[in-house]
């Protein structure tokens, strides 16, 4: 089987931002047997997620959070809130709320930050590819939170 374009961006996604992005949502009840989370929840369009303004944001995020969502700061890897859970639940940008990975498409990367194989829904992130720290990688950011 063929890797999918999203399974190559998960290996090498820059996993500071995805986790500040992301914070997760833990449902408060289990998934009903076989049935998948995705299912269970209704996504706004793309159009209706409105990134705060910055004033806003320096009041609802950490300093960390506000650097690595705006700033492009880079967080620790396996010293991270989100690295190594195993809750089922759906991972918002913690900008806009917006619900972008479900964590039924987790997996573990060995890379110290929470991988994905793909987004919730795909028009609502974008790639961003870098060549800091002497490597291309690529990150997967919120549409409408950066």
């Amino acid at each position: 089987m063929r890797p999918t374009k999203y399974r190559k961006i998960a290996f090498i996604l820059l996993p500071s931002l995805l986790l500040l992005l992301f914070s997760l949502y833990v449902w408060t009840s289990e998934p009903v047997s076989g049935q998948n989370l995705k299912d269970q929840i209704t996504i706004q369009s793309a159009g209706d997620w409105q990134k705060p303004s910055d004033d806003e944001l320096r009041d609802k995020l950490s300093d960390l959070q506000y650097r690595v969502t705006q700033h492009d700061a880079t967080e620790q890897p396996f010293h991270n809130e989100y690295w190594d859970n195993k809750q089922a639940g759906i991972y918002v940008d913690v900008v806009t709320g917006e619900p972008l990975f479900s964590s039924q498409d987790k997996f573990k990367s060995g890379t110290g930050w929470p991988s994905f194989t793909r987004p919730l829904i795909g028009k609502q992130v974008v790639e961003k590819t870098d060549f800091a720290w002497g490597m291309k990688r690529t990150e997967v950011r919120s549409r409408n939170g950066n």
